[in-house]
């Protein structure tokens, strides 16, 4: 087997049997991959409906216990077969060409993770203003982090349409279950471990899955997701890795001043952000947006204006967690 396509799933069923049905299409022949639905204690009749399908390649399903979406994917690389895994989660739609592109990529590149590009669904994008200025933004700033020979600093690891060789796993080990208590910061501890270990982060924007996220195109939904990162961020990650603590470029601003290190420019940026983050000022930001988004939705009024939204919850978050590491130490 060349390739197992490991699926984490917990209760999204009709989400995850979409994710299998766009996988039946592939360019790359079926026979030579595998997909494994690794379910992490659903109840909502995953096991049924996957059962239910038919599809051209080989398609495993197993279950356990809910333990977090780490133990999903670990369930998932201990049933795989294959050579080559290609994590892609749960609530994807697989483009036709991205397992062939994963492939190619490893077949040029030897010490790499590739990490494909993942978009919101064509759908989505036009679902509110947010998603049509903000995120589309996010997407194409994701891309320019790229160097001149298509590799990604590890910061910008996303486990949701990834992939890597059966063989460095010895190595690099299993996922982080302690990551599976609050947001996603494990894309970051593995991409972390894996550059450690020389491996570089590789970008194939052709290898496209298109994300099934219908939160992210809410602001609300999202600040709130924000200010949960920014917090488990400082809790989780920072934690086991203090030498990360003031790298990742969303936190650059939320950290408290250093008067004694920070250049004068980043402490004026930090003065403002904590300014504006505060509940009266972040409230009239978010009472000035909503205005704004109906009765004058210019996109070059609230592109800063969400910007400075989502970096106010980021700050509370970020001091929530300084907070809650304090009473823990």
């Amino acid at each position: 087997m060349d390739v197992s396509v490991i699926v984490p799933t917990y209760n999204r069923r009709e989400m995850v049997v979409q994710t299998v049905r766009s996988l039946m299409g592939q360019t790359y022949p079926a026979a030579r991959f595998e997909v494994v639905v690794a379910d992490d204690g659903s109840s909502d009749g995953t096991q049924e409906a996957i059962a239910a399908l038919n599809p051209p390649f080989r398609l495993r399903y197993v279950w356990q216990p809910n333990k977090g979406r780490c133990a999903a994917r670990n369930l998932g690389i201990q049933n795989a077969e294959g050579g080559l895994l290609l994590f892609l989660d749960g609530d994807m739609v697989a483009d036709s060409h991205l397992v062939e592109e994963h492939v190619k990529s490893h077949n040029s590149y030897q010490d790499v993770l590739v990490r494909g590009d993942i978009r919101l669904l064509p759908a989505l994008k036009e679902a509110t203003l947010f998603a049509r200025i903000a995120l589309c933004e996010s997407e194409e700033k994701s891309k320019q982090a790229i160097d001149g020979d298509g590799f990604l600093p590890f910061t910008q690891t996303f486990t949701g349409n990834l992939s890597i060789k059966a063989c460095h796993l010895v190595s690099l080990g299993p996922m982080d279950e302690r990551f599976d208590h609050g947001y996603a910061w494990d894309d970051i501890d593995w991409g972390y471990r894996a550059n450690c270990l020389g491996l570089k982060l590789l970008f194939n924007p052709r290898a496209v899955s298109y994300h099934n996220d219908y939160a992210a195109t809410d602001l609300g939904a999202h600040c709130r997701r924000m200010r949960l990162a920014a917090r488990t961020a400082v809790t989780n990650l920072f934690s086991k890795y203090p030498e990360l603590e003031g790298t990742l470029p969303m936190f650059v601003d939320k950290a408290p001043v250093d008067w004694r290190v920070d250049a004068p420019r980043l402490i004026v940026r930090k003065i403002a952000r904590q300014m504006a983050s505060s509940g009266p000022a972040l409230n009239l930001l978010l009472w000035t947006t909503r205005l704004l988004e109906r009765y004058w939705p210019a996109p070059p009024l609230l592109r800063p204006l969400y910007r400075w939204v989502v970096g106010g919850y980021l700050y509370q978050g970020y001091r929530d967690g300084l907070r809650e590491r304090a009473l823990e130490g």
